[in-house]
């Protein structure tokens, strides 16, 4: 989701894990992901059948439109809350085969704001180290009506 200098596992490059500077790097804002998702949509030609919404024309999915388009339930008490699917939720949401995908919502009682929340490929959601690179990505687009081909 974000690595730095000084956030990071051993991946990427790094020879060893350093995480001492992982506080704040859980906003899809000025993630690498935000980075890496819009580039390849460049690169593909996509941007221009593309609407924007909420300042995003590509983005990933919300905790908010998990559990309000596609079933997903709060689960837990105070101390360790994480989302579950319901019976309404669709097998392919959660079904992504891997180690699950980072949603672009931060983990909010996170107290060095360096988790996202993530949906795992058994349909759970729970909190995510956003440095760690075992997640993946299943973005989201914005398509114009216009980009649509007619049906004949």
């Amino acid at each position: 989701f974000t690595w730095t200098a000084t956030c990071h596992n051993a991946n990427h490059g790094y020879s060893e894990s350093d995480i001492s500077n992982c506080y704040n790097t859980n906003s899809y804002a000025t993630s690498n992901v935000k980075a890496a998702v819009e580039a390849y949509a460049t690169s593909e030609g996509m941007m221009d059948d593309l609407a924007e919404v909420d300042n995003y024309k590509v983005r990933l999915v919300t905790i908010d439109e998990l559990t309000t388009n596609l079933g997903y339930e709060l689960s837990g008490d105070a101390t360790s809350s994480y989302y579950k699917k319901g019976s309404t939720t669709p097998d392919w949401i959660y079904q992504s085969g891997g180690q699950g995908y980072w949603t672009m919502t931060p983990y909010a009682d996170d107290y060095s704001a360096s988790s996202v929340w993530t949906v795992y490929a058994g349909g759970g959601i729970y909190s995510y180290r956003a440095s760690d690179n075992s997640r993946g990505v299943r973005p989201v687009i914005n398509l114009l009506k216009s980009a649509i081909p007619p049906q004949s």
